[in-house]
């Protein structure tokens, strides 16, 4: 009934509008004003049916129906107008201009007021501190989700075929839907939620049915397997009819609030798997949200509880939604400065690429924001914000001196590293954490698996540096992911220690031999600074042993293909082991160039046209 009422009320409005601008005579407006009615019945009857829960807001659910009766209202006026007499028909067209002029000062001065003027409240709305980035807390023992969204989707993929449920198979029935990253007693998780293969046509024939289960793999465990789990499932953001989420809430009283973030949660008092759902208010303009109260829906029984943001339970992931929080982070980084007029964007930051949902037992749950400056023109520091998840609240910790490499820069450098490139593998994902007291990147690295996603193979590690010290043989990897965490950790004791550095000498010996597919030189060097053999200590045994200088085909390849016994070469290296020391740079001193034959060549060719 309320629908009905609805619609209605609608129909009435707007189809009055166009005969008012319009010269017919009264029996003719009469008319136009029942055919529009009936028309526009059914249209709002519709509308309001299907998107009213989405255009939950301060308008009773209408903010976004009211463009679309509007444009009608405008339409028909104009065709009234064109249909009156000549001599009369300006007087339509003016009606029509005078009720355009209008619905566009109404909704300037909205977004006006709620785009200037609002500086400080919305910096203050941020709720964000500075702290340098020494202090950001370690890392190395936080629950680290390896199992990146490609992994888990490719993970569900090859688990749904094996499922049943009521003793039929799922698949076909259903399909994976949305995965979303969860922290269950804290363990990361992914959840793969199901939704109905035949889409609407079979929205009649789902009405008596429900979603039997779904899928849950671990996030931290590479060698996890994706189970299927037996839940009746009911209700769900999508549902068909009254089994959506958005519209149980909506019938519920929720009508002045705008529903976002539908998010799965898995209860970790109970086990009962829910829908949260943010209720929230526009904030300064139509365009952002201030979140004030979460719903909790069991997915089974439609039951439901609300609760106060911020006061949730602990194990409601997701008080906060990532837009939301994305909207205080680009507000403090282009307000903290105190400029009320800076368009060049100079000395502002913005989040890099979108957030991460991470958790730590010392922080809490938090989105993971990398920053980059707004402006080409400035070398603004850049660092990491980590926002709260049930707090309006966050934290940047900020970096001095030149900013570190971002995105793609850092996903080149992993995947320049000469064993994973001749690998072919890909990074699928990069966290940003503290390990060991040193910024770092934590990337996950995949072969493509398509249509379904991708395959995990490696875990790496990088220091997150511009330093050209740090090259892409400073990546450490390993296929499990404590055991890279593990070299990594070492070779920041190494690096601590400045075991690196650059010798010349004289090669003593030249070998090569095959790794992993790659050729790789070794050569002893006697120093010329010592005149002695390049040695190290044997940590076991106390005794001076050789040093291997290692360069891994890739790494100045033709320098060592044309090195000999009693060359003389400069080398730039790192420590690898105690005494295995890997080339990032080689420069043989006796032997020219190859630019410099091919230089020499090409002169000499051109010699002899002269």
């Amino acid at each position: 009934m309320t629908m009905f009422l609805y619609a209605l009320l609608l129909g009435f409005l707007v189809s009055s509008v166009p005969p008012l601008f319009s010269e017919k005579e009264a029996k003719g407006k009469i008319v136009w004003t029942a055919l529009s009615f009936v028309g526009n019945l059914i249209l709002a009857w519709v509308m309001v049916y299907f998107f009213m829960p989405v255009g939950a807001g301060p308008l009773g659910g209408l903010l976004n129906l009211w463009p679309v009766f509007l444009i009608n209202a405008i339409a028909g006026g104009a065709f009234a107008a064109a249909d009156s007499d000549d001599n009369h028909h300006m007087i339509g067209i003016s009606g029509s201009s005078i009720a355009l002029a209008l619905i566009l000062i109404i909704f300037v001065v909205n977004g006006v007021g709620g785009w200037m003027g609002r500086d400080r409240e919305r910096f203050a709305f941020a709720n964000i501190e500075t702290k340098p980035i020494d202090q950001m807390p370690w890392g190395d023992n936080n629950p680290k989700p390896v199992v990146s969204e490609g992994n888990a989707k490719t993970l569900f993929s090859s688990a749904l075929p094996q499922s049943t449920a009521t003793g039929r198979p799922v698949v076909g029935r259903y399909r994976v839907g949305d995965v979303v990253r969860q922290d269950v007693s804290g363990h990361m998780r992914w959840l793969g939620m199901l939704t109905y293969n035949s889409g609407f046509a079979g929205a009649w024939d789902e009405m008596v049915k429900t979603v039997p289960g779904y899928l849950i793999v671990d996030a931290e465990d590479t060698n996890s397997k994706a189970q299927w789990v037996d839940y009746e499932i009911n209700y769900f953001s999508g549902g068909y009819w009254g089994r959506d989420t958005h519209r149980l809430m909506y019938y519920a009283g929720y009508q002045n609030y705008v529903q976002i973030d539908p998010t799965i949660e898995i209860s970790d008092e109970d086990g009962k798997l829910y829908e949260t759902i943010g209720l929230a208010k526009y904030n300064f303009s139509v365009l952002h949200y201030r979140i004030e109260k979460i719903a909790i829906v069991d997915v089974t029984t439609g039951n439901y509880q609300v609760c106060d943001f911020g006061s949730c339970p602990s194990w409601v992931d997701r008080q906060v939604d990532d837009n939301v929080a994305t909207d205080a982070v680009n507000w403090f980084g282009w307000y903290m400065k105190d400029d009320w007029f800076n368009p060049s964007g100079r000395d502002t930051f913005k989040p890099d690429d979108v957030p991460v949902f991470v958790s730590s037992p010392e922080t809490g749950k938090e989105f993971q924001y990398l920053i980059t400056s707004t402006s080409l023109a400035d070398n603004t520091s850049t660092g990491v914000i980590y926002y709260k998840t049930d707090a309006m609240q966050g934290v940047y910790y900020q970096v001095s001196g030149d900013p570190f490499p971002l995105g793609n820069q850092v996903v080149t450098k992993i995947q320049d590293n000469a064993k994973i490139k001749v690998s072919g593998f890909i990074v699928d994902q990069l966290f940003f954490l503290n390990i060991s007291g040193h910024p770092s990147w934590l990337a996950t690295l995949s072969s493509d698996n398509p249509p379904y996603g991708t395959q995990y193979q490696m875990t790496a590690y990088v220091l997150a540096t511009s330093s050209p010290d740090v090259t892409s043989e400073d990546v450490q990897f390993d296929k499990d992911p404590a055991t890279a965490l593990v070299k990594y950790q070492a070779w920041l004791k190494r690096y601590e220690n400045g075991a690196r550095g650059t010798i010349t000498g004289h090669v003593t010996d030249v070998g090569v031999y095959q790794k992993d597919g790659n050729s790789v030189f070794t050569m002893f060097l006697t120093d010329d600074k010592t005149g002695q053999m390049v040695t190290a200590i044997d940590p076991t045994t106390g005794v001076n042993q050789p040093v291997f200088f290692t360069v891994v085909v890739g790494n100045d390849t033709r320098e060592i293909t044309m090195t000999q016994p009693g060359d003389q070469v400069q080398i730039e290296y790192y420590s690898s082991t105690w005494n295995e020391y890997i080339v990032t740079k080689l420069d043989n001193l006796d032997r020219p160039k190859f630019s410099d034959l091919l230089n020499n060549a090409l002169k000499a060719f051109m010699g002899l046209f002269r």
